[in-house]
Formats: structure tokens, C-alpha cells, sequence
């Protein structure tokens, strides 16, 4: 009778490890696929803009950045301007790898516009936000090229589900800004032009994620930048 127990028991802990490693593999394979996929496709649009990058005019306007610059029409802002902005895109990547893409010599203006995705996947201490800076500034060997570093919009913390994200945001701003004066770079904080009251991303600008913009977002992002322009000239 007990030996029959004894093996009921171990019969119920066997199917339930069974069940607990199926889980276990499942979520660690999926998060592979979709860290591979992920990897493919950015790898796969930095081919495609380095082609482009190939026959870049003289004083081009060229804007580096995540999906917050992929998705901007940057033509609406001057017509020489290039958009190089890939989805999924985090500072730490664009600073180690920026200066692979030819011609920069041809560039007027480099503007860069990541950061986002550091944060969200808290892949980037604020102390590394100088390093990253000072290695982007050394890789491109600026040639008098102007360069624009873009500070961090606010997201929905309730609907991206993570609380505190726009004080972090905030903080990596004033790094951004703090050693791209030191570097002599041109910073630019769009934050309270995108912030509602409560600090979080204005409702009118928000795509409905909390994260990407809206039309309204656009619109309202292409004008700042053009104004902005208006005082670099």
C-alpha cells in the first residue's frame, strides 16, 4: 500500500516538473526567436541605409535614431535630410557602430535620437551615458560636421506598465544634456512640449501605445525641430 503511494506521489511530481520545464522551455525558446528576429530585421535595415548612405549629397542633414525617428518625415523638416532611424535601436548600439556607415563627411547635421530602448530593457546605467558620448564623438572623427543629440520623450507609464520610467527618463536627459555641452555637441529636449500635466506622455500625442507618436505627435515634432534649425543657421 505504501509502496503504491509512493508512486502516485512521485507520478503527480514527475508531471508537474514535466509541465514546469515545458513552460520554462517554451518561454526561453520564444524569447530567443523573437531576440533573433529582432536582431535580423535591424541588421537587415542597417544594410539597406549604408546602400543609401553610399551616394549621400553634400550637406546632407542625417537622422540616427529608434522607431521615433524611423517613423518621422524627415523630408517635411529640409528637403537634404536622410532618415537612418531603425526600430528596436539603443544608444549603446548607435555609439558603438555609427561610424561604420560611409560618407559622414558629407553630413551638415548628425542628429541623434535614441536612448528609449536602453531604458525600457534597462540595458544602460546612467553612468554609462557619458562613456557612450564621449565614444561616439571619438568614432566619428567629426569633420566639422554639426551634431544634434535629441533628449528623451515622455511614455505612458500606466499603459506601457512601468511605473517610474518618465523620472528615469528625466535623469537621462540631464546626462544627455549635461555632457553633449561638455563634448560641444547641440542637445535638445522635446520632454515638456510632450508631457501632459501628470508628467507622462500627452494623450494628444500618443500613437495609443504610450510610447510612439501620433500624427498630432509628428506634426508637433517636426515644427519644434524646424525652429530649432532656424536658430543652428
Amino acid at each position: 500500500m505504501k509502496s503504491n503511494k509512493i508512486i502516485y506521489y512521485l507520478a503527480i511530481l514527475i508531471f508537474f516538473a514535466n509541465i514546469s520545464a515545458a513552460y520554462f522551455l517554451k518561454v526561453y525558446f520564444e524569447k530567443k526567436y523573437l531576440n533573433s528576429r529582432v536582431s535580423f530585421y535591424m541588421q537587415a535595415v542597417e544594410i539597406m541605409h549604408k546602400r543609401q548612405a553610399r551616394n549621400m549629397p553634400n550637406n546632407a542633414i542625417l537622422f540616427f535614431g529608434d522607431s521615433h525617428i524611423q517613423g518621422l518625415a524627415v523630408t517635411a523638416i529640409t528637403p537634404n535630410a536622410m532618415n537612418f532611424g531603425i526600430g528596436h535601436l539603443r544608444l549603446e548600439y548607435l555609439s558603438n557602430n555609427l561610424h561604420t556607415y560611409p560618407n559622414l563627411n558629407r553630413a551638415e547635421t548628425i542628429i541623434i535620437a535614441a536612448g528609449i530602448n536602453d531604458v525600457l530593457n534597462n540595458s544602460l546605467d546612467n553612468d554609462e551615458i557619458d562613456d557612450l558620448l564621449v565614444k561616439m564623438k571619438s568614432n566619428l572623427n567629426n569633420d566639422g560636421q554639426r551634431v544634434v543629440i535629441f533628449g528623451l520623450l515622455p511614455i505612458n507609464e500606466v499603459k506601457i506598465n512601468k511605473k517610474g520610467v518618465n523620472e528615469i527618463i528625466i535623469k537621462f536627459n540631464e546626462k544627455l544634456a549635461n555632457k553633449s555641452s561638455e563634448l560641444g555637441f547641440i542637445y535638445l529636449d522635446h520632454y515638456n512640449i510632450f508631457s501632459d500635466s501628470n508628467g507622462q506622455l500627452n494623450e494628444r500625442y500618443d500613437l495609443g501605445d504610450g510610447l510612439h507618436l501620433s500624427v498630432a505627435g509628428y506634426d508637433t515634432l517636426i515644427e519644434s525641430i524646424k525652429l530649432s534649425m532656424k536658430k543652428w543657421n
